[in-house]
């Protein structure tokens, strides 16, 4: 069983080009404060809403490879799509990492990436 820590909610909105893989901003769940993720502490995530207004390949990883072993989640959204991922058991980041997003590169669509999870000492 995973021991529970700091729970959190992490965000990346964009109104615009999202083709830049970039790290979510992760937020104390329930308040305002922005949180970081230390190099001793590890970021589990529980469940994932991604949607894209544009479609097309979205990424949710590691680092900015895109390849297996930093991949969580990747999809082909269709134009408007969403996908909800709930994972049987929770992802756990490497230690001191921060997802990054990727979405669609449409300068005039939205795209929106959100997370649950907590942080723990690793």
């Amino acid at each position: 069983m995973l021991e529970r820590g700091r729970q959190v909610v992490g965000v990346r909105f964009v109104d615009g080009d999202a083709s830049t893989a970039t790290a979510l901003t992760l937020y104390e769940a329930g308040t305002q404060n922005e949180v970081e993720v230390s190099a001793n502490e590890s970021l589990t995530i529980t469940d994932i809403t991604i949607t894209d207004e544009a479609g097309g390949d979205i990424y949710l990883d590691q680092g900015t490879s895109k390849n297996l072993y930093d991949l969580i989640f990747a999809g082909n959204l269709a134009a408007n799509g969403g996908y909800v991922p709930q994972f049987e058991v929770p992802y756990q980041c490497r230690k001191g990492v921060i997802p990054k997003f990727t979405g669609s590169s449409d300068a005039a669509k939205i795209s929106f990436c959100k997370i649950h999870g907590f942080i723990t000492e690793a």
